[in-house]
């Protein structure tokens, strides 16, 4: 998000974390934060402009942060997935 804020699955590992942990950064500081997962089967992301909300697994797990990115951009992959963007008002 923001190509500051990298949300990623790996190894059984879910992440959210920023490119930089310099506390003059977005990140202000924050380093990463992570969940021992099987699988990734749901995720919702909710974001404005200084915050973002994570649900995994339907709100099994919960990350939140806030963030205050220069641009405001969004990369979205993942492998056989539905990816769906909607914006709300």
């Amino acid at each position: 998000m923001s190509n500051e804020l990298i949300l990623d699955y790996a190894d059984g590992r879910f992440r959210m974390h920023f490119i930089s942990q310099d506390k003059i950064s977005v990140s202000a500081g924050r380093s990463m934060r992570y969940v021992e997962v099987d699988e990734v089967k749901d995720l919702k992301i909710l974001a404005d402009r200084s915050s973002v909300e994570v649900f995994v697994n339907d709100g099994e797990y919960v990350f939140s942060t806030r963030y205050y990115p220069e641009n405001h951009k969004l990369l979205a992959e993942a492998v056989e997935a539905q990816i769906r963007l909607s914006e709300i008002m």
